[in-house]
């Protein structure tokens, strides 16, 4: 293993770490954070949440540190609410991404919800390579196309 590829392990196994110990103590800093948070500020674990409430939809996204089983890599809890909307047909493997801030596009491996109606919750994966490398200043969840809203982007800082 090459060092930038190491260092890349190694930086995503520090943020998964760390998002297991914000969960357990919430006064812990992660190194996702929030865009309006200070450096060095304590963070709760509902500051890595994120919300985005458009198109009659309201999406509720959360890093989860454990993967989803047989995944690897960063896991999202998911949770999609509406009360005008069918949401069993969207197939967020098909119309979800993640992002960094270097231009670097990665494909899901994993969309784990089952059939819910207008309350759908499940686990959305991302593995198989470094996800976040030494380069990487933020992560960006991005879903396209749900009821009518062409793109809603979901953020996270990556701590240097």
């Amino acid at each position: 293993m090459n060092g930038r590829a190491f260092l890349a392990m190694a930086m995503l196994v520090s943020i998964l770490a760390a998002l297991l110990s914000a969960c357990s103590k919430p006064a812990q800093s992660s190194p996702l954070t929030s865009p309006v948070t200070s450096p060095g500020q304590p963070q709760a674990v509902s500051d890595l949440k994120r919300t985005e409430s458009s198109g009659s939809v309201t999406f509720v996204v959360t890093p989860d540190p454990a993967p989803a089983p047989g995944a690897q890599g960063i896991t999202f809890d998911v949770v999609m609410d509406t009360h005008s909307v069918g949401l069993d047909g969207y197939d967020l493997k098909l119309l979800a991404t993640l992002r960094d801030g270097q231009g670097r596009v990665f494909q899901p491996t994993l969309w784990d919800a089952p059939p819910g109606g207008h309350h759908r919750e499940g686990k959305l994966a991302f593995s198989g390579q470094p996800l976040v490398q030494a380069d990487s200043r933020y992560v960006e969840l991005v879903v396209r196309d749900v009821a009518g809203t062409k793109e809603r982007v979901f953020r996270w800082d990556v701590k240097p």
